[in-house]
């Protein structure tokens, strides 16, 4: 990766624009392999395994957040190199920290799919425990969002959420 980096910072120096394209074109092959080749193999290898949990993990595509993930975090590991305003660093990681919560919250859904699936599921029913996760895990990240979008500290955020709930009870 060092090497790719200083290769590409070598080109970068006559012309400031190719390294926006040579970044931008390798994000995008990177989606493409990630989505197609790296995607279809988890798929080939889950459907030939006996275990269920792995077959509902690509019902709920919780693995198809991941090419979106694996761009992002190769555009963010350039930022250094890159000159733009300090908004789209907030932008960029704000948008991993979503691509993170709608995989958590897909793998919570596959959880309760999966336990619905068991003979547990006719004794004890854990659906409002997982909606209950799903929306503690959506105002968290939700949350951080904001205070990632801010330049603040989430901290700042949950502290204001306590006083304005101490003044409504």
């Amino acid at each position: 990766m060092v090497n790719l980096k200083n290769q590409i910072l070598a080109i970068a120096d006559e012309k400031g624009y190719v390294l926006y394209l040579l970044v931008a074109s390798l994000s995008l092959i990177l989606y493409l392999i990630s989505s197609r080749v790296i995607l279809r193999a988890i798929s080939v290898f889950f459907q030939k395994t006996s275990t269920q949990f792995d077959d509902i993990l690509l019902e709920k595509k919780v693995f198809s957040r991941l090419p979106l993930l694996i761009p992002l975090i190769f555009i963010y590991n350039f930022k250094s190199l890159l000159t733009w305003p300090d908004i789209f660093d907030r932008i960029l990681f704000s948008l991993i920290a979503l691509i993170f919560i709608s995989l958590i919250g897909a793998f919570l859904n596959a959880l309760n799919e999966m336990h619905l699936r068991s003979n547990f599921s006719k004794k004890i029913s854990i659906k409002s425990y997982v909606q209950v996760a799903k929306l503690l895990v959506n105002i968290f990240g939700f949350i951080v969002v904001i205070a990632i979008l801010a330049g603040r500290s989430p901290v700042y955020f949950l502290s204001g959420l306590g006083a304005l709930t101490a003044v409504l009870l």
